[in-house]
């Protein structure tokens, strides 16, 4: 936790002093460098949201022992990406509560849910979705 702060507090530091001085000379605009992006725009800090492979492994084996649900139309099947939203009016199921007892604890910002025969990591709010494990279902 104490690495993780002063990682951060590196990163904001480094970021205010590279774009304190943008640059003036010719070729420069008024954003920052020559191609008009600043210094904290090559700070991409993205963080990705995933299953663990125990977590996937502990999913798959639960389901392993049971029988197959229902499937999705291709169609729809097919609009269950990471990065996509969870299509609108979708039939979702949460985990079975003995399941999630055997799984890591969640924020309350992200749900597990099933959607046809895939286990999907969403985020709650947006219903973004931020994981897919594809056919855990039969």
């Amino acid at each position: 936790m104490r690495l993780t702060a002063i990682t951060l507090s590196l990163l904001i530091a480094f970021a205010g002093t590279a774009s304190a001085d943008p640059g003036k000379g010719k070729g420069h605009t008024k954003q920052g460098g020559q191609d008009g992006r600043t210094a904290s725009d090559s700070l991409n800090l993205s963080v990705s949201i995933r299953f663990g492979a125990d977590e996937a492994q502990t999913i798959t084996d639960y389901y392993r022992a049971r029988p197959a649900q229902g499937s999705l139309p291709p169609g729809i099947a097919k609009n269950l990406a990471r990065g996509k939203p969870l299509p609108p009016g979708i039939a979702k199921k949460y985990l079975p509560g003995d399941l999630t007892t055997r799984l890591p604890r969640l924020d309350d910002r992200y749900l597990r849910v099933v959607v046809g025969r895939d286990v999907l990591l969403i985020e709650a709010g947006s219903g973004l979705i931020l994981d897919v494990l594809r056919g855990v279902l039969g």
